[in-house]
């Protein structure tokens, strides 16, 4: 019998997509659309239903190059083949300037097969430090995992 959910799964992520940010610093206020972005992490499910934790990091590039590191919860819901999820994160930009703060998403994935699911998140999120950030998010991307630890 073939089985769809994450319990006992390790993973990797990887992806690619577009991001939008404005920054207001003071009375200044700046925004970069169309960021290409790349994705590459590790998930580790928890709990009997599968959802995961989960840590990546996320590299920005137009006229430069921007990183940011992200660790959260990704909650499924479903455990068919197509499932929805969400993603609650706190996400760290490092580079070029350093912000802090929530990232929230929802996404789609299809398992393609046991060990391989597809997926496409939309997220945003707001972040303080080196002036007030807002950023919004599409990715599309792919989910590689073993289980390890079942």
């Amino acid at each position: 019998m073939e089985r769809w959910d994450h319990r006992g799964a390790v993973g990797l992520l990887a992806g690619v997509g577009l991001d939008v940010q404005d920054r207001v610093k003071g009375q200044l206020a700046t925004e970069q659309a169309g960021r290409f972005a790349g994705i590459l992490g590790g998930t580790f499910a928890i709990g009997n239903d599968g959802n995961e934790l989960k840590l990546f990091v996320q590299a920005f590039a137009r006229a430069g190059t921007a990183w940011a590191v992200s660790a959260g919860y990704r909650g499924y819901f479903g455990q068919e083949r197509f499932k929805t999820f969400y993603d609650l994160d706190g996400r760290f930009d490092v580079s070029p300037v350093f912000t802090v703060g929530p990232r929230l998403g929802l996404g789609l994935q299809y398992e393609a097969t046991q060990t391989v699911g597809v997926f496409a998140t939309l997220a945003t999120r707001i972040g303080v430090g080196n002036g007030v950030v807002f950023n919004g998010e599409i990715f599309v991307g792919v989910q590689l995992r073993t289980y390890l630890l079942e």
